[in-house]
């Protein structure tokens, strides 16, 4: 999950801190916050939450569920998003995607889930 330490690292960077700050103004200690950003280790939830709550950006943004810094998904939008690390089968027993009120074939599905993903990874 080293996209969390990315998020973190490129939103200190853009407001201009420094490690030691993010770590001051979170409550963590400096090896922490490097291991965190290095991708060594990962940010259980209540770390997670002090880090949003300290970069002023959604915890959804810092996993990576969403592209915009302070959008908060709704538990469905999450779930989905979530999934989207499941295989496409499991996706599809999981879900019935549709567009305009036509449900997707499985190739269609496979595609969708392609292009989402591959926006996800950005």
């Amino acid at each position: 999950m080293k996209h969390v330490g990315r998020r973190i690292t490129a939103t200190r960077l853009s407001l201009e801190w420094s490690e030691q700050e993010l770590a001051s103004r979170c409550g963590m200690a400096l090896d922490l916050i490097e291991w965190i950003e290095e991708g060594t280790i990962v940010p259980d939830d209540q770390q997670l939450r002090q880090l949003a709550i300290a970069l002023e950006v959604s915890e959804d943004y810092i996993r990576g569920l969403t592209l915009a810094p302070t959008t908060i998904l709704d538990e469905d939008v999450r779930s989905f998003v979530q999934s989207l690390f499941n295989s496409d089968y499991q996706i599809m027993q999981q879900f019935k995607l549709t567009f305009q009120g036509r449900a997707l074939s499985a190739e269609e599905t496979k595609q969708f889930l392609s292009l989402v993903r591959s926006e996800l990874v950005k």
